[in-house]
C-alpha cells in the first residue's frame, strides 16, 4: 500500500483545552499548539493551571495519540492511499490497521514535540521547556531546552505561551466559540437538542446566557464527533 502526504504549510491551530485520555479512563486536559513549519508539524502542549487530573508527562501517549487525530481532523495533514495488487487478497479490518500505522508512522517521524510548564504551575523547574524525543519502541526522553534555544531552531516560531491562556481555560464560552465547536465536530443546535431530550428553543436559550452553570459548557467540550447515529 502505497501512502501520499499533504503537509499544510503555514497550519496553526491551539486547542485549549485538548481533551486525552487519562488515567483510569477518565478526561484529561491540556493545552495545544499544532503548526507546520518547514515540511515539520511541531506539537506545543502545555500544561493547564487549576488542572489537577493526568498530567501531561504522565498521559504522554494518550496526549499524543489525541494530537495526532486533531491534526488530522483540522486538516493540517491529508492523507490518501492507493492499494496495491497483494492488497486485494487482505480484509478491510487488515488495511484499515495498516494504513492507520502507517499514518502514525509518518507523523511521528515527521514531527517535533514540546512540553511546557509554566513557573506558575512548577516553580521547582530549573527549565519550563523539553523536547521530547522516542525510541524505536516508543519510549520517550526529555531534554531540557530554553526558550532562547527554541527561538533559535526556529527562529521565526513563537513558543511563549502567556499565563491567561493556561489559566482562564475555562471560562464560559461565548455564543461564538460554542457554535465553533459544534460546527467543528459537526453537530447543529438541532441535532444536539435531539440528544440531549431539550427543545431547540430551550438549547438556544441556555447557550444565549452567560450566567449559565459551568456544565453546559463542559457537555459541548465533551460532545463526540458527529456520526449520524442519532438520526436512526
Amino acid at each position: 500500500m502505497k501512502i501520499d502526504v499533504r503537509l499544510v504549510e503555514g497550519f496553526d491551530k491551539t486547542h485549549v483545552p485538548l481533551a486525552f485520555r487519562a488515567f483510569w479512563n477518565d478526561e484529561g486536559l491540556c493545552y495545544l499548539r499544532t503548526r507546520v513549519h518547514d515540511g515539520k508539524i511541531i506539537f506545543l502542549c502545555a500544561q493547564l493551571m487549576n488542572y489537577y487530573n493526568t498530567s501531561i508527562t504522565n498521559g504522554l501517549e494518550s496526549v499524543r495519540h489525541s494530537a495526532f487525530s486533531q491534526l488530522i481532523k483540522d486538516g493540517g495533514a491529508t492523507f490518501t492511499r492507493q492499494k496495491s495488487f497483494f492488497d486485494k487478497f487482505k480484509s478491510a479490518d487488515r488495511i484499515d490497521k495498516k494504513f492507520e500505522n502507517e499514518v502514525i508512522s509518518y507523523i511521528e517521524q515527521n514531527s517535533v514535540w514540546i512540553e511546557y510548564y509554566p513557573p506558575e504551575f512548577a516553580s521547582w523547574l530549573t527549565c519550563n521547556y523539553s523536547l521530547v524525543s522516542f525510541d524505536g519502541d516508543g519510549t520517550p526522553r526529555w531534554k531540557h531546552r530554553p526558550l532562547a534555544l527554541l527561538q533559535h531552531d526556529f527562529p521565526t516560531l513563537d513558543f511563549s505561551i502567556g499565563i491567561e491562556e493556561l489559566t482562564y481555560w475555562d471560562k464560559t464560552l461565548s455564543i461564538g466559540e460554542i457554535k465553533e465547536l459544534i460546527k467543528a465536530k459537526n453537530w447543529t443546535m438541532g441535532k444536539i437538542a435531539k440528544r440531549w431530550g431539550i427543545t431547540p428553543r430551550h438549547i438556544s436559550r441556555v447557550f444565549n446566557d452567560i450566567s449559565r452553570e459551568k456544565h453546559w459548557d463542559d457537555a459541548v467540550r465533551g460532545l463526540p464527533d458527529y456520526n449520524g447515529d442519532d438520526d436512526k
